[in-house]
């Protein structure tokens, strides 16, 4: 048998709720979401309206919470590509769980028995009953917990800005002093409940800044490849560090070279002007200050006509012309500025439909804007010169003079007598750019290639050069970086995807383990000086200085990494990977779709229409059973299946008429236990509890004589307990 321990249970006072609910609503821009909620939430104070659930109606509305908190997660896991997008969920808890809260607000049961929570602690019960043993049963007021979602999903949506955060300490506090005020049940309760409230705020702070803070240890320890970067305007490398490389073997990109059929070898994503012994960054020419990193905006039509078309210059074409099946990436976006990548004659994007604006660079790196999770865009190539990255120039101050060197000549002193040693042994000095490129490439073919990390310390290049002869790409692509700049050619560092790995008919996979370093050098041109029209920081009219500049020449990739690093770095995929990948396409794919102008009504219908269908269905089926909260006790009789009715049910509607109505969802011999002292004849009740129980749990139907037995031994159930009052 199930014994159930009915007690006062702490629940949140008035408006409560509904005014967290608010808050909430006001944190995370979802208002009118937030009012129907509250209103839902804090009607019951003055609806009459109950509805005697009983544990599978709990159960139901627990299974229906459930599932709206694993379709929020999946709904942001398919949305987004960011390591933070799975967190997006905990914003939902509060609509997640409003059908279990309004199953709390609108029962005639106190409480929900605990055992609605695990599958597992039901059928133990059911057991128990079955075979006649004693089982507490507690029960939990659901009010609390759902504060505390509420006040974490407003944690989580404030916890990143510091005025944000002191706004939501000072709504707690507010809260808390308001309500202490409001509640009139005793100085005890009031500091009870102001101790409740502080300490579930408390923790709710501590939950989200530490959800925070799990994000960012994963973002730099776990979920960021090796050549990915936080900040795509400096590139941190592993050059002087230690331990194996791990390989990101998840797709990044997928490349369709278009109607040409022959893809690239390489695709840049994000190139670099300046290093500083373990990091390359990008330095503004330009002089625009130590914040600036040189990135405008690329042009683009503001008609609706040319939506998705940014271009570096228009003269090669007609923006919305007739498409041409030109070279075509999509991918996943993880920030809300990140570089993207394309092909280093691009002249125009087009089709990118996803993507509110692209910022670009001297250097030729692409930044798109507050994107979509997945974009799909297609590259027009140009013409005739390449209008993606500026010559080399002279770099300016903030005052708009000339420095001493260009941002593609310098680097680090420290790794100079090691450059310099390698240029005299290879003979670099006195021949022609070709001959240079050739000689290295000969030279670096007898270095080896490796992920095992063992140079460590200071001036990791020169120990590289003259000492280990083996490291990963980013050695290979610094030390010519930097060789090349001692011989006077301009270079700039570009990390990106080489184009080897097929997947579908027309596709290259661009993997995280296809992510590599090389160098991009300027070659065949000369240095000129030249007057020009600068704008200085803080002035509004120019100036006009003289200011070196290279012109003539063209940038060339000159990947010096030896060629069988691809095979190392990216085996043949597993079965498992191609599972995981075709699940990745279906997804990239279908979050394309849907973000297509003619696509998102469709999606939006019918996510209204299901949302009608489901509210719809759980008004019908709550309708039928809906009755009146019984103001004198609290809660309605309770009501038995006919079918399932024994001897001892006609009994216990007498002893109701005398000590009031049985609590819903408490079973007879619980609160035949509960009513108060032993009562005459315990023996012969508990006999009759027994074949009540065997009658309706047993799962067979009583003899004869067993219904004959109960009968008469219910009889004496009402004179036993006629001197004792419900408690």
């Amino acid at each position: 048998m199930t014994r159930t321990r009915e007690k006062e249970l702490p629940k949140p006072p008035k408006l409560l709720l509904g005014t967290s609910l608010m808050v909430w609503g006001a944190f995370s821009a979802h208002a009118l979401i937030a009012l129907g909620a509250a209103l839902l939430v804090e009607s019951r104070h003055w609806l009459n309206w109950r509805w005697d659930f009983g544990e599978k109606g709990y159960v139901r509305a627990w299974v229906l919470s459930l599932v709206g908190l694993t379709l929020s997660i999946g709904w942001h896991a398919l949305n987004g590509s960011r390591p933070d997008a799975l967190l997006d969920f905990v914003r939902w808890l509060p609509v997640a769980f409003l059908p279990l809260i309004l199953a709390q607000q609108y029962g005639v049961a106190q409480a929900i028995p605990t055992t609605v929570f695990s599958a597992l602690a039901r059928r133990r019960q059911k057991k128990a009953v079955a075979m006649g043993r004693t089982e507490r049963v507690n029960r939990i007021h659901f009010g609390y917990p759902y504060f505390l979602m509420v006040l974490l999903s407003i944690g989580h949506d404030n916890a990143i800005g510091g005025a944000q955060r002191r706004f939501f300490i000072a709504f707690i506090v507010l809260i808390a002093i308001a309500f202490y005020y409001v509640n009139r049940k005793g100085l005890r309760r009031r500091l009870s409940w102001l101790l409740a409230i502080l300490c579930t705020a408390a923790l709710t702070y501590v939950g989200s800044t530490s959800i925070l803070r799990l994000y960012s240890w994963f973002q730099k320890n776990g979920l960021r490849a090796p050549h990915q970067s936080v900040d795509d305007s400096e590139r941190r490398t592993q050059l002087g560090e230690i331990g194996e490389i791990k390989p990101d073997r998840r797709i990044h990109w997928r490349y369709y070279p278009g109607s040409s059929g022959k893809p690239a070898e390489r695709v840049m994503v994000t190139s670099f002007n300046t290093f500083y012994g373990d990091a390359w960054v990008v330095t503004n020419p330009e002089g625009k200050g130590s914040g600036e990193k040189g990135f405008d905006d690329m042009s683009t039509s503001v008609e609706e006509k040319d939506r998705g078309e940014f271009a570096y210059a228009t003269e090669y074409f007609t923006l919305n012309e007739a498409k041409i099946d030109g070279p075509r990436l999509r991918g996943r976006i993880r920030k809300n500025r990140e570089a993207i990548p394309a092909l280093e004659d691009l002249a125009l994007i087009s089709s990118a439909e996803e993507i509110d604006g692209i910022e670009t660079n001297l250097l030729g790196t692409m930044m798109a804007i507050n994107a979509a999770s997945a974009i799909d865009y297609t590259m027009w190539p140009a013409p005739a010169e390449n209008p993606r990255e500026q010559s080399p120039r002279q770099s300016l101050s903030s005052s708009g003079n000339p420095t001493e060197h260009s941002p593609e000549l310098d680097y680090p002193q420290s790794e100079r007598a090691a450059l310099i040693s390698t240029i005299n042994k290879l003979g670099l000095r006195n021949v022609d750019d070709q001959e240079k490129i050739r000689r290295l490439r000969e030279y670096f073919s007898t270095f080896r290639y490796t992920l095992d990390r063992t140079i460590q310390g200071r001036n990791p290049l020169s120990q590289f050069l003259t000492q280990t002869k083996a490291g990963h790409c980013e050695y290979f692509a610094s030390a010519t970086t930097l060789i090349l700049r001692e011989l006077g050619i301009p270079t700039r560092y570009v990390i990106g995807y080489a184009v080897r790995e097929k997947g579908k008919a027309g596709e290259y996979l661009l993997r995280g383990s296809h992510s590599h370093s090389w160098c991009r050098a300027y070659l065949g041109g000369e240095k000129i000086t030249e007057l020009q029209n600068v704008f200085v920081e803080n002035r509004d009219d120019s100036i006009e200085i003289e200011r070196e500049v290279w012109q003539g020449g063209e940038w060339v990739d000159v990947d010096l990494t030896p060629p069988d690093w691809f095979a190392m770095d990216s085996p043949p995929p597993s079965t498992q990977e191609k599972l995981l990948d075709e699940l990745q396409r279906w997804r990239e794919d279908f979050q394309i779709w849907r973000d297509l102008e003619g696509n998102k009504g469709w999606v939006n219908a019918f996510l209204v229409i299901a949302a009608v269908g489901v509210a719809g269905f759980l008004f019908w089926r709550l309708q039928g059973s809906r009755m009146r909260a019984d103001a004198g006790r609290g809660y309605a009789s309770y009501p038995v299946d006919e079918d399932e009715l024994t001897p001892l049910n006609e009994a216990l509607k007498a002893l109701e008429r005398k000590v009031g109505a049985r609590p819903p969802g408490v079973l007879p011999g619980a609160w035949l236990r509960n009513l108060g002292p032993r009562p005459e004849h315990e023996s012969e009740i508990n006999r009759a509890i027994e074949l009540h129980n065997q009658s309706r749990f047993g799962g067979h139907a009583l003899a004869d004589a067993e219904r004959a037995e109960l009968s008469r031994l219910a009889e004496v159930i009402p004179d036993s307990y006629s001197q004792v009052e419900e408690k």
